[in-house]
Parts: structure tokens; sequence; C-alpha cells
């Protein structure tokens, strides 16, 4: 604080104390925008990285279609096959009934 002596020692101290105050700040302030642009840099380098290779992302997602395409013709073709097996054995079983409820009848 001002000394009302006029002594220049005791108004220097709490100024020089301020400085330094202020430059450890500026430092501190230094050192986090360095981290920052750090982090910008690696996130400016996996955009263009992850730009680079959609295609690649295209063909693993294309693939992947064609083999559920592939496992759902196999589906589609076990149950065509099941299907042709299966139908004419129910029809038999029905008309066997029939022949049977028939013959009671008659």
């Amino acid at each position: 604080m001002w000394d009302p002596d006029g002594s220049r020692e005791s108004f220097e101290a709490p100024v020089l104390d301020w400085i330094r105050c202020i430059e450890t700040d500026l430092s501190h302030l230094q050192s986090q925008l360095e981290d920052v642009n750090n982090k910008l840099n690696d996130l400016r380098h996996d955009i263009i990285e992850v730009s680079v290779q959609p295609m690649i992302y295209y063909a693993d997602f294309q693939q992947i279609k064609d083999q559920l395409d592939l496992r759902q013709v196999r589906l589609s073709r076990l149950l065509t096959i099941l299907a042709a097996i299966y139908l004419p054995f129910s029809f038999v079983s029905v008309s066997s009934k029939l022949f049977r409820l028939k013959a009671e009848i008659s």
C-alpha cells in the first residue's frame, strides 16, 4: 500500500507481488492453450483420417449386407423344402380322414 511518508519500497512490494501473480497466471494460461492446441491438432488429424477412409466402412457394410442376404436365401430355401415335404403329407392325412368318415357313414 501507499505509505504517507512517501516510501517507495512500501509501494513497490505489493505491485511486485501482483506482477508475479500475473506472470504465473499467464504462464499457466499459456500451457493450457498449448494443451488445447495439441488436442485440436489430434482431433483434426482424426477427422482427416476418418474422412479419407469412408469407402472402407462402406465396403464392410456391403460385406455384412451380402452375408445377411445369403443367410436369408438359405433360410427361404430351407422353408421351401420343408413346405414341399410337409404340404403333400398334410393333404394325405386330411384325405385319409375324409375317406374314413365316408366309410363310417356308409
